[in-house]
């Protein structure tokens, strides 16, 4: 067994926001502390990285569909095609 523990929450909220609780246990909370001066702010930082990530990402996606497709709507903008994009159903193949 680890001596690090840490349990999480996910939820998603009736307007599409979400919100995201971590409980570390004293080992781990140690760790964050001597790892980084804030661990929140290094949480917060790795989330919203890993998220500008994926947004260009699927903004690119958007903007070459719309572009191949002559979908493009009037005015988009990169937070719209985002909103607007559906990932693909991966089914299993079982």
């Amino acid at each position: 067994m680890s001596a690090i523990e840490c349990t999480t929450t996910y939820t998603k909220n009736d307007d599409n926001t979400s919100t995201f609780t971590i409980t570390m246990n004293d080992v781990c909370t140690k760790c964050m502390e001597t790892l980084c001066a804030d661990p929140e702010e290094y949480i917060k930082n790795a989330v919203v990285t890993r998220s500008e990530t994926e947004c260009t990402r699927i903004y690119q996606l958007e903007m070459e569909r719309h572009l191949e497709n002559g979908t493009m709507p009037a005015g988009a903008t990169k937070r719209q095609l985002v909103l607007d994009y559906t990932p693909p159903v991966i089914e299993d193949s079982i």
